[in-house]
Order: structure tokens, then C-alpha cells, then sequence
């Protein structure tokens, strides 16, 4: 029977679930009482299975025929066959399996055995051979005198050994003596031995009776026939050793050390010995040794030397290390190198790294070059030559590993990410060049990192524009652009293709935002008025790699260092200039003359209208267009009659067709004088008209670029725009960016880069260096030396417990709206309420009985100043405020004036010279929006805030009525806060942003915050 065909056709009826069962039951000894017989031309298998937890056993039952060696049937008891055999024909469950492979393994084991048996009724017994040998030494000429002893099991000294291997020849019975005899047909030759019978039929001259001669010439050749296995004795000396015979080199001891200047090689204290001249057989610890020829080239000179001097020394110097490092090498590998030497021969140690790819997988190999011995250390890992630093090993693989490589079975291979591959091409290739050799296969070099260096770039000046020439490893705009993007999301790099754009490169990520900065596009024009803006980033950012950069800081220096003729007040001027208003004259007509515009920013109350009458009158045949809000208009216009009478002045407000007339005959005025509102409303009557200066006051009007007022006035074309404002940032740089986007269009980037560099970023020292040039802002305190003083104080108001359970309860129910709605409401509705609930109860709750404490306070405030015959303007942003006030005062017999956004612009300034004029009327009240520009109040000297306003710069420009140039007494600033309110929260929050916008305008060192709007975040705080 064919085991092997049985096996198959039993298995190939199972599943390889039953296999993989039937497997582990046959393996763990699950089959028991395995049998079989044969009757007639059928064998029979038998066995008991054993289930799983050993509780139960199952029969199996297998038929073959013997001829075919097919199965005719296979049973078992188990339920998984009976079930299964209804529907599958010859199905075959795991203990059939099971039975069927123990029995394969146990009739395989069974005919081996008979094999062997018969194998060895045929095997002659060998002969075995035993040899005496005498080393022998004459006049310094060593020999060799062997005998030969042969036998079945012990052996028998050969008298005539010459005789003896001529029967051998003939496989011819031979009497060795009365206990033995050679029979070739009994006796077996070992094959190991025949080499050494070959030996003595080939120098059959050289014996003598009983004993071979071997000469000194021959002594290599011969122990090298002789069978390791043979026992060899060897009388050396007149002493005898059972020796063995290697074909190895001899295991020499040696130490290296580094003493002082020299090199010291020193031997152990036990040689070996020399069976031959050339001393490449040897006697060493009774084993005879057959030495390598490179041993033995390289160790006899320091044999012979070492045995003379005990050491050998040598001058210290690489070149006589790695001299003597590669004799040793071939000499023997158990040599010691002292702590010294280690150190001194580490840094000659040469690693080479080679970077390949296979199947997208990267590899890397590393081989060592000690002196010559070269190292793989993958392959070469159980090497133990003593050239090999460990140590320095260690730190190569660790210095790859450190880079995503791990050992595997072929080489190192790279298990890294994305990152720790860009990581290895911009870093490690460098780290590791630094070590040893790096080479790489072709998939390898196709990878490149891009730094500043490959960027090509160029500045062309034309007639009115500069070309930026640029090239980024033919990076395409749209991927520069996820390039960027890759930068905001804080990633090392930017991967397109095979190249790795490195972002980590600070003159990269530079480069990149520039190209934004000036609009990223095929063909880059830059306009002559971003020269200041283009020059900053190229000195800030060290970008001087791009060719040409220089023409822009040239230009800047010339325009810098002009002579301009000096301007002088105009003598028209009705009105004496103070010294700084002088400068911002000069300031106006400077940024002009250069072809700029810019924003005159002083502190309120400093005059800047009458700096820009100044200016108009010296830019003598100019038209131009001045835009106020509509509550400063008649100022405007008065202050023009008064300072500057020879000034054709164009009113543009009130009546459409006579606005419409003095639009169509702008070439007969000097200044077309109109008002934002009416602008917006006139947009189409100015779009023909080219103005050469256009200045707006309150320039914070626009704060808003998505405001239609905004738009409007940005569509008035002029060669300049001047912006006039003591507050350029009430709430977040987006509104500095809006007027700037008047001023100078385009030098402040577009909106969403504005953003992204200088508000998300935070960059405000980038920033400051931008605006400064075209910013004129002065304080009060810098050039007011006679300005009295102004005096804040903060009054905490702590509310009556009626209207702190009102504030409280509404806070509880307000909080709890929050909290329990998932959709987005109305946070600015709800803050209301509670500033109003701070204020004055009434306000919300129409049936509210109880006192407002802050009214109370301001009418006790009120009557003590009526007293000292002091005049107060009070102010407030709810006009329901100023009216419970205004009844108030009525019951109290004080006189008052009030102005808010519905009083008309004339009626407006007609109450400010009644209120300053007229010494009964000691109270203003005023809305916050309607007064807190444009009015000068300074017979005032007291200021009640009565509540406070997100944004300080809104309260300081209404304190400002009262504290300005024509104030001759010390200004009370009183604010009422109401105690333990959102009031509170909001001085806090007053206070954080009259900081920052200090720090961005008057050019201190920045504290690191950003302006932000109001956003919801910061309202929730509020609530909490």
C-alpha cells in the first residue's frame, strides 16, 4: 500500500476546519487504540477518539482497498457525522481525520524501522584505526615518526605496514597477528580514513617496518589526511597526549593597549608550538592545530618576535593602528583592546548607510568597515571579532532608529508615517552623512526636500510697478495655496509628489505669506504704493535670497530722506496754529507730497479740523471733498467761515435738487462739505467726479466694511484720502483695517489675509511697524502741558434688595434658558434687560414700584453740584434712561438741556452755546451716540457716565466735550457701577481693551493680547 496516496484520498474529502481539528487531536493524543488488519483485499483502520473535555469517546471505522488504495468507507459515531453523512456523500469528520493521520505516522515509523534493520544485516563493521605519532627534532629540522594500530573493536599495532597496505590495495586478507585479522569482506574502510591509506600507498619509500617517516615538508599534508574522529597520541617532548586534530586556526591570545605614546602587543603566557617550519600545523593545549595560511603569514613574524621580547611596541598613530588592527584581524579573533585603544581607533570606525526600495517598502543597510573587516549588521549579527565597537554600533542603529527604522530578518526597514519619512530626507539623511557614507538606490533619490535655497525668485522694476518673479520647485499656485494651508494647520510640510516643501524653514513660510500678501497669481505686479509694506516683510523676514529685493529698500531710503519744501502756514489761516498742530500740518502735506495718504488720529479735543482747514487752504487750485456725520456738519461749516473765509465752500445736505446743483458745479468751490448719510444717498451723482483730497472726520463711521456707508464712501474716486479720528480701533483691528482700506486700498492686504496675519496670529508688532508711517496720533497728556487735569472716579452702587432680587431672579431664569435650550438664541436681548434691570427696574418691569438706586445716587450727585453752581453733562446710551431722569429733575427744580439722535444737527449746536452761555442751566443730558462726538462743552466740569459702554473709546470721546482745549478747570469724571452686576464685568472688560488699543497706538511694547469682537464666548462669560 501507497501511505502517502491513502493519506491524500482520506483528506481530500474534508474541510480544512476538520483538517485543522483532526490535526490538533492526532497531535495532542486524543487518539487512542489505534488498529488495523488486513482481510482479503481490504485494510481496516480502527481507533477511539476522545471529545474535547476528555468525557466522552467516539469509534471510527475506515475501509481501503488494498489495490487502489482508495477508501471504500469511513464511519464515526460522532453526531456531526451522522448528520452530516445524510446530506454529503463520503463526508469525513475530524476524528476520521484525526485517525487517519496517526495512523500514516505510525505505519511510516514502522517500515523505517524495518528498513534500518535490513540496511544493517547487510553493513560490513567498520575498521577502526588508532595512530601513535613522535614529533621528532634534528639538528632544528622537526619530522614525524608514526605508527599504525587497526582492529574490529580494539586495535592491533601493524609490524610491517609496508606489507600491510599492499594486501589493502588487493582487498587481500591479512594477518595483523594471532587476535586479528584484516578481511575486506568482513572489514569495512571507513571513507574518512581513506585518505590517510591514499597518504601511505603514496609515500610507501618512507616507511621503515612498523613505522611511517613524515617529513617536515610533509607534515601539513599529512595531519590534514588523518580523521578527526581517530584516536590520535602524540609524544611531544618524551610526554605523551591523545590529541585532536583541527583544521582551524590556533587560538592565539593577544592584548592591545595604549601606553603613553606607544602601542604595546603583548602575548599570553602559554604559546603554542610549532609541529613544522613553517609553523602551520602547531601544538596547542593537546589539540594539533592546522592554521589558516593568512594566520599563519601574519602571526609567525610576531611569534617569533613576542617569544624573544614578551611584547611588541609601537609609535602611536592612526596609520600604525589600522596597520596593526589588520594583521591581527587575520591572526585570531580573542584579542583584547584596552579601554584606550577602544576610544582612540572609535572615530576610525567607517559606517556606510545604503537607502533602497522594494514593493514600497524602504529598507536601509548598514556595514561597518573595520580597518578592512566589514560588517553587515543584520547578517553579521552573531560576529564576535574583537575589531567590532558594540558600543558604536549601538549608537548607529539607535541614530536609525530614531528615524522609524527596525530590525527585520533582511535589513532595516522604515515603519514610519508621512512625517518621520519628510523627517529622514530633510534631517536624517544629514545626521547620518555625518556618521558614515549615505548612498541610496534610484527610488530613494527621487524624493527631494525644498528649502529656501532651491526657491527662485526676482524683483523686475517697471514704470509703475514692480514684477515678482518666482519659482518653487514648479509648484503650481494651487498647491502653494495647501501649501499654506498646511502652514495654518502648524504641519512641518507640504508634500506634492515626490517633493517635500519644508515648512519648518522660517524663510519658506515667509516667502509664502509674501506671495499672499501681494496677491498670489502667474504674473505678481506689485503697485509703487506698497513699497513701505513690501520692504518691511523683505528686511523683517531676511528673504534676501530673492535677486533685485534691494530696488524696493533704495527707493524706500530716497523717499525717506527727501527735502521737501518746507509749507508754511498759510497766511490766510485766521487762527494761530499751537506747535503741534503745526507738525500734523506739516505731517499732512509730507504723506501727500510722497503720494500717500493717512489717518491724523489725535486724541479728541486736539484739533484736528483746524489742521485740515490749514492744509486745504495751502493746496492752493485742488478740489476737494470733506465728509462729517450729520451732527458736525454746521460745526464744520462754521469752523471753515471762521478759520478759512477765502475758502469756496460747497454745502451738500438738506434739499436734493440744491444737493444735486452744488454736486454739478463742484468745479466752483474749494471743498464740497457733505454729511455720511447723504453721501450714501448721492453715490451716482460723484461717480464722474476725480477729487484730489477726500477727507472723512469720525472716521470710525466706517469701521464696518460691510456697512453701505462703508462701500458708499470707498467708491469716491481722489488721488488722496485723509481719515480724521481719536478712535482708528473702538473693538477689534478689523476696524483699522476698514479705514486703511480707504486710506491706502490694498496696503493692509485683503480682508481674509488681514485677518489671518494679524488677528489670528496675533502679529501686532508686524503690525504696528505697518500703520505707523502713515499714523499721526498725539495725546492730550504729550502736548497739552496747560490742560487741566482730568479725574476719574468709579462709583460701586450696591442696588436696594428689591432691585437686587429683581437683577438676580431674572439672571437665575436667564441662565437657565441657556442651559436648557440646544438652539442658537438671542444672547444681546437678554444682556439688555439686565443692563436695564441695573439702571432702572421700570425700564423693563412697566409695574415696578421700588427706587432705582443709580438714579438716586446720580440726583444726590446732581443737587450737590447745583449748590456749588457746577455744571454736569450726564450721559447715557438708553434715551428711557434720560427721560426717568429728565422727570426727575423737573420735581427737583434743576435746570437742564437735552440732545439725543432725534434732535436735528442745527437745534444741536444752538443748545451747546445756550448750555455754555447760560450760567442757571447746570445740567446736559445726552445719549451716549448722538453727543459723543463733535460738541465742545468745556464750561462743564463734571462728567456722570450713569452706565458703562463695551468699548471705552466710545466713553472718552464723550468725556471729551468737556475735557479739551478751552477747559480751564480741573474735569470730575464719575462712573456709576452698579455693585455685584454685569456692570462690573464690563469695567473689566473696558479696561482689557483700552490697554490693548493703547499699546497698538501710542507705540509701547505690545502685551501679547489681540482685539477681538464681542464675541459670543465673551457674552456667556458675562452671565456667569
Amino acid at each position: 500500500m501507497n501511505l502517502e496516496e491513502i493519506k491524500r484520498n482520506i483528506l481530500i474529502t474534508s474541510s480544512s476546519f476538520s483538517k485543522n481539528l483532526g490535526e490538533k487531536l492526532c497531535k495532542e493524543g486524543y487518539v487512542k487504540d489505534l488498529k488495523s488488519k488486513s482481510i482479503d483485499d481490504v485494510y481496516h483502520i480502527y481507533s477511539k477518539v476522545l471529545n474535547d473535555n476528555k468525557s466522552k469517546t467516539y469509534s471510527t471505522h475506515i475501509k481501503i482497498n488494498k489495490k487502489s488504495d482508495r477508501i471504500i468507507e469511513a464511519k464515526c459515531t460522532c453526531d456531526r457525522y451522522k448528520e452530516s453523512s445524510r446530506e454529503i456523500k463520503n463526508y469525513v469528520c475530524k476524528h476520521i481525520v484525526g485517525t487517519t493521520l496517526c495512523f500514516y505516522n505510525a505505519a511510516k515509523k514502522s517500515l523505517s524501522k524495518k528498513k534500518i534493520t535490513n540496511k544493517e544485516e547487510k553493513i560490513k563493521s567498520d575498521l577502526n584505526l588508532n595512530l601513535g605519532i613522535k614529533f621528532i627534532k634534528t639538528d632544528n629540522i622537526p619530522s614525524l615518526q608514526v605508527e599504525v594500530r587497526i582492529g574490529s573493536k580494539s586495535t592491533h599495532l601493524v609490524l610491517d605496514l609496508k606489507d600491510f597496505i599492499e594486501n589493502i590495495i588487493l582487498q587481500k586478507e591479512y594477518r595483523v597477528n594471532d587476535l586479528f585479522t584484516f578481511n575486506p569482506n568482513i572489514h569495512k574502510i571507513k571513507d574518512s580514513d581513506l585518505e590517510f591509506f591514499k597518504y601511505l600507498k603514496d609515500n610507501k619509500k618512507d616507511i621503515r617496518g612498523k613505522n611511517l617517516k613524515v617529513y617536515d615538508k610533509n607534515i601539513r599534508e599529512f595531519f590534514k589526511t588523518l580523521n578527526k574522529d581517530n584516536k590520535v597520541t602524540l609524544n611531544y617532548n618524551f610526554l605523551n597526549y591523545e590529541v585532536n586534530i583541527k583544521e582551524e586556526n590556533v587560538p592565539v591570545v593577544l592584548t592591545l593597549s595604549l601606553k603613553g605614546d606607544e602601542f604595546v602587543l603583548t602575548h599570553h603566557k602559554k604559546f603554542p608550538n610549532p609541529l613544522n617550519i613553517k609553523g602551520d600545523v602547531m601544538l596547542f593545549d593537546r589539540n594539533i592545530y592546522i592554521n589558516r595560511k593568512s594566520q599563519v603569514n601574519s602571526y609567525m613574524p610576531l611569534y617569533k618576535e613576542l617569544i624573544k621580547n614578551r611584547e611588541l611596541r609601537y609609535k602611536k598613530s592612526k596609520e600604525n593602528l589600522n596597520e596593526i588592527l589588520n594583521k591581527l584581524k587575520s591572526v585570531t579573533k580573542d584579542i583584547t583592546l584596552d579601554h584606550n585603544v577602544r576610544e582612540y581607533k572609535r572615530e576610525m570606525v567607517n559606517a556606510k548607510f545604503f537607502f533602497y526600495k522594494e514593493e514600497e517598502k524602504v529598507f536601509c543597510n548598514i556595514k561597518i568597515d573595520y580597518f578592512g573587516y566589514i560588517v553587515d549588521l543584520i547578517k553579521d549579527k552573531n560576529d564576535t571579532s574583537f575589531l567590532r565597537d558594540k558600543t558604536s554600533e549601538k549608537i548607529i542603529e539607535m541614530d536609525l532608529l530614531k528615524y522609524k527604522f527596525k530590525r527585520s530578518h533582511k535589513d532595516y526597514i522604515f515603519i514610519g508615517e508621512e512625517e518621520d519619512f519628510y523627517n529622514l530626507i530633510t534631517r536624517g539623511f544629514n545626521e547620518l552623512s555625518a556618521i558614515g557614507k549615505v548612498s541610496f538606490s534610484k527610488g530613494i533619490k527621487d524624493f527631494k526636500a525644498i528649502t529656501s535655497k532651491d526657491i527662485n525668485s526676482s524683483l523686475i522694476e517697471n514704470k509703475n510697478f514692480y514684477n515678482l518673479k518666482y519659482n518653487i520647485s514648479d509648484l503650481s499656485i494651487e498647491e502653494i495655496r495647501e501649501a499654506m494651508q498646511n502652514i495654518k494647520a502648524n504641519k512641518k510640510f507640504y508634500k506634492v509628489r515626490n517633493t517635500y516643501l519644508t515648512l519648518e524653514d522660517p524663510k519658506v513660510v515667509s516667502f509664502l505669506n509674501l506671495l499672499l500678501d501681494v496677491g498670489l497669481k502667474e504674473d505678481i505686479k506689485i503697485d509703487k504704493n506698497k513699497m513701505f509694506y513690501v520692504n518691511e516683510k523683505l528686511k523683517d523676514r531676511n528673504l534676501s535670497f530673492i535677486k533685485g529685493s534691494e530696488v524696493f529698500s533704495d527707493i524706500t531710503n530716497k523717499l525717506l530722506n527727501k527735502e521737501f519744501k518746507r509749507k508754511l502756514v498759510p497766511k490766510a489761516l485766521n487762527a494761530e496754529l499751537r506747535a503741534y498742530q503745526k507738525e500734523g500740518f506739516k505731517w499732512l502735506n509730507e504723506i501727500t507730497e510722497l503720494g500717500f495718504s493717512g489717518i491724523l488720529a489725535d486724541d479728541m479735543g486736539l484739533g484736528k479740523t483746524i489742521q485740515v482747514i490749514a492744509f486745504l487752504l495751502s493746496r492752493k487750485k485742488s478740489k476737494s471733498l470733506v465728509v462729517t456725520p450729520t451732527s458736525l456738519i454746521y460745526n464744520w461749516l462754521l469752523e471753515f467761515s471762521k478759520f478759512a473765509p477765502t475758502l469756496k465752500i460747497g454745502l451738500v445736505h438738506g434739499d436734493k435738487n440744491k444737493r444735486k446743483k452744488v454736486i454739478n458745479d463742484y468745479k466752483k468751490y474749494d471743498v464740497i462739505l457733505s454729511t455720511y448719510g447723504t453721501l450714501k444717498n448721492d453715490e451716482e451723482l460723484y461717480k464722474d467726479i476725480d477729487f484730489d483730497y477726500f477727507i472723512i472726520d469720525e472716521a470710525q463711521s466706517i469701521k464696518n466694511y460691510k456697512a453701505k456707508i462703508s462701500e458708499s464712501v470707498k467708491s469716491i474716486r481722489s488721488k488722496c484720502n485723509i481719515a480724521l479720528t481719536g478712535t482708528p480701533i473702538e473693538n477689534n483691528l478689523l476696524e483699522l483695517w476698514s479705514i486703511f482700506d480707504f486710506v491706502m486700498p490694498g496696503y493692509l492686504l485683503t480682508k481674509e489675509r488681514f485677518k489671518e496675519r494679524y488677528i489670528d496670529s496675533e502679529n501686532n508688532d508686524e503690525l504696528k511697524r505697518l500703520i505707523t508711517p502713515f499714523i499721526l496720533r498725539r495725546v492730550k497728556g504729550e502736548v497739552l502741558a496747560e490742560l487741566p487735569n482730568k479725574i476719574e472716579k468709579k462709583y460701586l452702587v450696591e442696588l436696594s434688595d428689591i432691585q437686587s432680587n429683581v437683577y438676580k431672579s431674572y439672571l437665575k431664569e436667564v441662565k437657565e434658558i441657556i442651559e436648557g435650550t440646544k438652539n442658537k438664541i438671542n444672547l444681546f436681548s437678554f444682556l439688555t434687560k439686565l443692563r436695564q434691570l441695573c439702571l432702572d427696574p421700570s425700564l423693563v418691569i412697566p409695574d415696578y414700584k421700588g427706587k432705582s438706586a443709580k438714579t438716586e445716587v446720580a440726583l444726590e450727585i446732581l443737587r450737590e453740584s447745583k449748590k456749588q453752581s457746577e455744571k454736569i453733562i450726564l450721559f447715557s446710551q438708553f434715551t428711557s434712561v434720560l427721560k426717568n431722569i429728565e422727570e426727575k429733575l423737573k420735581e427737583e427744580n434743576i435746570t437742564y438741556l437735552y440732545i439725543d439722535g432725534s434732535t436735528p444737527s442745527k437745534d444741536r449746536m444752538k443748545r451747546v452755546e445756550e448750555f455754555n452761555n447760560n450760567k442757571d442751566i447746570t445740567v446736559f443730558l445726552i445719549s451716549l451716540k448722538a453727543g459723543g462726538v463733535g460738541l465742545n462743552l468745556t464750561s462743564a466740569n463734571t462728567v456722570i457716565h450713569f452706565d458703562p459702554w463695551w468699548n471705552p473709546a466710545a466713553e472718552d470721546q464723550a468725556t471729551d466735550r468737556a475735557h479739551r482745549i478751552g477747559q480751564k478747570n480741573v474735569v470730575r469724571v464719575i462712573k456709576l457701577i452698579a455693585k455685584d452686576t454685569i456692570e462690573e464685568k464690563i469695567v473689566l472688560m473696558q479696561e482689557d481693551k483700552r490697554e490693548l488699543i493703547d499699546n497698538l497706538m501710542d507705540g509701547k511694547e505690545m502685551d501679547g493680547k489681540s482685539l477681538k469682537r464681542l464675541s459670543e464666548d465673551e457674552i456667556m462669560e458675562l452671565f456667569y
